[in-house]
């Protein structure tokens, strides 16, 4: 009843290529909403077993899942949150990628996306880096996709600043809670919060 009074909703999130599950761990804490179902899509063997002890131990009233592919994800299962950090850049056909993002939306869900920002600038090795965004180039990247970006900000220049760490996810869901991000209304379309970062 508590939760009802004070407008809270229990989300589901799906984290692509969401190693620890940092994102999942601050929207945890969260006083707007309550995850209820926390998904993860990873291909890295020591992520796997990481975040499926992590998540037993620490969190055991999220329904917590994690699988290698996109493909093993709960058929037909649709999510009111899908994540994008730090993957888009690494493969051929980016857009591919956020269609498939966007296909497992509820109607009037987030699509958060994160991606690296003039990188090669300052780091000796980019490898294997092979898409280089801009607030154009990611505009036009999603085009098309069915998604309005109702967000694309830098938050933060360096790696201390990104969800790659628990202390860059503090961040980029206060800015997703600053934005009432995660207030849905059904009739709304997809939306896009989009970080361009380290």
């Amino acid at each position: 009843n508590s939760q009802k009074s004070y407008g809270i909703k229990n989300i589901s999130m799906l984290d692509i290529g969401g190693g620890h599950g940092f994102i999942g761990m601050v929207a945890h804490k969260s006083r707007q909403v309550k995850l209820e179902e926390f998904y993860i899509v990873e291909m890295d063997k020591f992520f796997v077993e990481s975040s499926r002890l992590t998540w037993s131990k620490n969190y055991p009233n999220v329904k917590f899942n994690i699988h290698d592919s996109l493909d093993k994800c709960v058929p037909g299962q649709l999510f009111d949150i899908t994540i994008l950090s730090h993957i888009l850049e690494h493969l051929n056909d980016p857009k591919a990628m956020v269609a498939a993002a966007v296909g497992k939306l509820r109607p009037g869900g987030l699509v958060m996306i994160d991606v690296p920002y003039k990188d090669f600038l300052f780091k000796k090795d980019i490898f294997p880096h092979i898409h280089f965004f801009n607030q154009m180039s990611m505009e036009r990247m999603l085009e098309g996709t069915g998604l309005k970006v109702e967000c694309l900000k830098h938050i933060g220049r360096h790696r201390q600043n990104t969800p790659l760490n628990y202390r860059g996810a503090n961040r980029f869901t206060a800015l997703m809670e600053k934005q009432n991000f995660l207030k849905f209304n059904n009739n709304k379309g997809w939306r896009a919060l989009v970080n361009l970062s380290v």
